[in-house]
């Protein structure tokens, strides 16, 4: 550092000495030099051109950058690496971040230990250091339940919380087709709703799940039709009281992409001018 003054010689470090020893001057202005260099430092660390102005990461490498533009990196990011061991054994050693799967469900192993004759999820080495920790685990033992058919998924009924099992079933997905007629129908046989289908699907026998609701309901009872492709196949009566809609498919009714499905007004005596903003949700399920 320029201005200090040393004693003795050293070529690869400071360089020549005076040979003797040194005033009490000169030591006290070597000493003034070290502490005005350090001030300049703590002085220029806190300028704001020397603040992290933000970081970046570029696959497993790290760069900082100041607000000076000066950069420093890059800094290589620990990765967890799994070890998959499979199926847990008995009498092993074990690291951690060794992936088991026993009963059904996979263990990421937290501590090092060997394990015991047999598995216990819970198991720990007695100061709180637990060895396993579940990842994910199947409610349906190693395989789906038996039963279903072809584009039936499974639907869970109940999640069994806290400690009962998961109640499970084979169910078809349902297509909901909704339609809204504003006011009241003024024509006798009115067309009021057609649907083209664009995949297979099944209206069930009564047209179960499905809703019909008029927010004016009628004075008489009123039934509309509905119609696949021009041949009657159902229809949905309301009623003045109580204030209810009765779906009436006398069988299933399956669809194919192209079919159509119309709902027409009542026919005579014709359609009740109290009755008005209906509202029909039909429930089909798909194959």
């Amino acid at each position: 550092m320029s201005g200090i003054v040393y004693r003795t010689n050293n070529p690869s470090a400071w360089g020549n000495g005076q040979g003797s020893d040194l005033a009490a001057a000169q030591i006290d202005m070597n000493f003034w030099i070290l502490y005005s260099s350090i001030l300049a430092l703590q002085d220029h660390a806190l300028t704001t051109e020397n603040q992290i102005d933000y970081f970046s990461v570029v696959g497993g490498q790290m760069f900082v950058t100041m607000m000076n533009h000066q950069v420093f990196g890059p800094f290589t990011l620990p990765v967890a690496s799994w070890t998959f061991r499979g199926q847990w054994e008995p009498a092993t050693s074990y690291a951690p971040m060794d992936v088991v799967t026993e009963n059904n469900s996979v263990y990421l192993v937290l501590f090092a230990h060997i394990s015991a004759a047999t598995f216990d999820a819970g198991a720990n080495d007695g100061d709180g250091h637990n060895f396993y920790g579940l990842m994910i685990t199947s409610s349906t033992g190693s395989g789906l339940p038996d039963g279903g058919t072809i584009g039936q998924v499974l639907q869970v009924l109940d999640n069994g919380s806290p400690t009962g099992a998961p109640i499970t079933q084979w169910t078809n997905l349902p297509r909901l087709i909704g339609v809204f007629i504003p006011g009241a129908v003024a024509l006798e046989n009115q067309l009021l709703f057609q649907f083209v289908c664009v995949e297979e699907m099944t209206f069930p026998i009564g047209l179960t799940g499905s809703e019909a609701y008029a927010l004016f309901p009628p004075t008489r009872d009123q039934i509309y039709d509905f119609y696949k492709n021009g041949a009657f196949i159902g229809s949905v009566e309301f009623t003045p009281s109580p204030e209810t809609a009765i779906f009436t498919f006398s069988e299933a009714v399956t669809c194919l992409a192209g079919d159509r499905i119309t709902m027409y007004g009542p026919a005579s005596p014709g359609p009740d001018p109290h009755m008005q903003d209906i509202s029909i949700t039909l429930v089909a399920t798909l194959p």
